[in-house]
């Protein structure tokens, strides 16, 4: 096993031991997690937790042949890897709630959330590690199962080891896309924030994740989910207290 293999390893199992320990307090002390998001059915679950770590193992596998930055490459600085992209992400939490001034964003997502009879107000503790675990395995899901096997079957093996930029664009930026296109559904957003407010939210959307994308490409894989990390923590965990 390789210096970077082995990085890449430990790495990823430090984060899926982390969301596997959120899964075992949300399973001891549910009270922590009521109200939650319902993603976090699946998401902070056992088994969800378990199935998108195994899938993940895939991501991993390629990630270690396709010449791809590691999880956590010796050659780069934490403050590369895990300071500025967190920094970044705090940056475009900070826009994202600025927009909400001139956008009905939340007065939206109370109304969607009552149609489906939920209520998202999770406490503090809950919304910190429910967020946090949530940050890492949504990631595994969106970016690192597909990106390494692409970028090694198409760039390592068919062009031989060559065009890996273009590769690496060609399935990051759909992929990136997907986010910001469909969540929330466009349907939705039209009618409730019309045209110019759907376009703005999608707009910052893909800055983020599109942002994301390219950390990965420079910084590894810890470095694009510390970008969610730091929008997460304004977005989600301290603005909803302000309101």
């Amino acid at each position: 096993m390789t210096s970077n293999s082995k990085n890449n390893l430990v790495t990823y199992s430090i984060l899926i031991a982390a969301c596997l320990t959120v899964a075992l307090i949300r399973a001891a002390l549910p009270d922590v997690f009521v109200n939650g998001p319902p993603a976090w059915q699946l998401f902070l679950s056992f088994r969800g937790t378990v199935v998108t770590g195994l899938l993940g193992v895939i991501g991993l596998v390629f990630l270690n042949r396709s010449g791809l930055r590691g999880m956590w490459d010796d050659n780069l600085s934490a403050r590369q890897k895990l300071l500025i992209p967190l920094v970044v992400g705090v940056l475009l939490g900070l826009v994202n709630i600025s927009l909400r001034r001139f956008i009905p964003i939340d007065a939206a997502i109370a109304t969607f959330a009552k149609s489906q009879g939920v209520t998202i107000s999770p406490t503090l503790a809950g919304a910190i590690l429910g967020y946090f675990s949530g940050a890492i395995l949504i990631n595994i899901v969106y970016f690192l199962i597909l990106i390494p096997p692409v970028v090694y079957f198409v760039s390592g093996r068919l062009l031989r080891g060559r065009r890996q930029g273009l590769v690496y664009w060609s399935i990051a930026l759909p992929l990136a896309l997907w986010e910001p296109l469909t969540n929330p559904p466009l349907p939705f957003s039209l009618e409730a924030f019309g045209v110019l407010g759907t376009i703005v939210i999608m707009a910052a959307g893909t800055v983020f994740t599109v942002g994301q994308v390219w950390f990965m490409r420079r910084s590894g894989f810890v470095a694009l989910v510390s970008v969610r990390l730091g929008l997460y923590a304004i977005t989600h965990v301290l603005y909803p207290r302000l309101l």
